[in-house]
């Protein structure tokens, strides 16, 4: 790339991190003076805009060659944010469990339509969130490890099967009257151990095996995004002057920054870990997701 393509693409960069930028302050203001549903849509798009030229400031080793190809694979992520989000933690955080609900404006038992055109964005939109802060926060924290070669891909199986156990232990528990939160956070790690031994079982790099060798990077970026999108998205739902959604049962509620439960920001860290390994698994084609 010569001087004159990496100035105009700086430009762009620039242009397009301030509009983001821009949008994300504008529709979060508005958020809490208005409360509609919509601005929130618009603040996660702003934020997700906003950290895609962050991404591409600071030098994301990329996956795409061109504009094209980026956005279209973003565009997937969108579309599986969207569907993962409705099936997988609606699904189990609303109606099975009962953690979380939404305003009834687009409470899914009020309104099964406006419920899905405003939920499936939503979660396009933060799994993009997911993904782009991973990128960034993984570049950031960049470093040369000298890791252990502890092969794990013989465990594919035990993984996957303990996945599976962890998973319909979570998700029977609630009929045994034990904290939802915790029947949940069960269901979530079977369905990241389930994931980890199918990637496994293909010898790929997951998040597991990274840990296991010493390689602490990608879950410390997990970590940091988790925390910072959780805390901005919490604490902003919680001072507007309609609470989009509201948590039941959440452990040690008093345990709080700013009002929002400890607990409940370092649960976005589940969401961060099964989302990416579910990427990885059906969209990445390259083994430097993890590494």
């Amino acid at each position: 790339m010569n001087s004159f393509q990496q100035n105009s693409l700086k430009k762009h960069e620039l242009i397009l991190g301030l509009s983001g930028l821009f949008l994300f302050i504008f529709s979060t203001y508005a958020w809490l003076t208005i409360g509609n549903v919509l601005f929130v849509i618009l603040h996660l798009f702003g934020m997700s805009v906003f950290l895609e030229a962050l991404v591409t400031v600071v030098g994301i080793r990329n996956i795409f060659n061109d504009t094209p190809k980026k956005l279209k694979y973003l565009l997937k992520i969108f579309l599986l944010g969207g569907i993962v989000g409705i099936v997988f933690f609606d699904f189990i955080s609303v109606f099975l469990f009962g953690i979380w609900e939404y305003d009834r404006i687009f409470s899914p038992s009020e309104n099964i339509l406006v419920y899905i055109f405003t939920a499936f964005p939503a979660w396009g939109f933060y799994f993009l969130i997911f993904h782009q802060s991973y990128q960034l926060f993984h570049r950031i924290i960049h470093r040369k490890y000298h890791f252990r070669d502890r092969k794990i891909q013989k465990y594919s199986a035990w993984i996957g099967v303990s996945g599976i156990a962890l998973f319909l232990i979570g998700v029977t528990l609630p009929k045994l009257n034990i904290e939802p939160f915790i029947a949940a956070t069960l269901a979530a790690f079977g369905g990241w151990f389930i994931l980890e031994g199918f990637e496994l079982s293909r010898k790929r790099p997951t998040l597991l095996s990274d840990i296991v060798n010493g390689n602490f990077r990608p879950l410390v970026a997990i970590v940091l995004g988790a925390i910072i999108l959780g805390f901005i998205s919490e604490y902003t739902n919680l001072v507007a002057p309609v609470q989009q959604w509201n948590y039941y049962g959440i452990p040690f509620e008093n345990i709080a920054i700013a009002g929002i439960p400890v607990l409940l920001l370092i649960s976005w860290s589940w969401m961060y870990i099964v989302f990416l390994s579910l990427e990885n698994v059906t969209l990445i084609n390259k083994e430097e997701f993890w590494d």
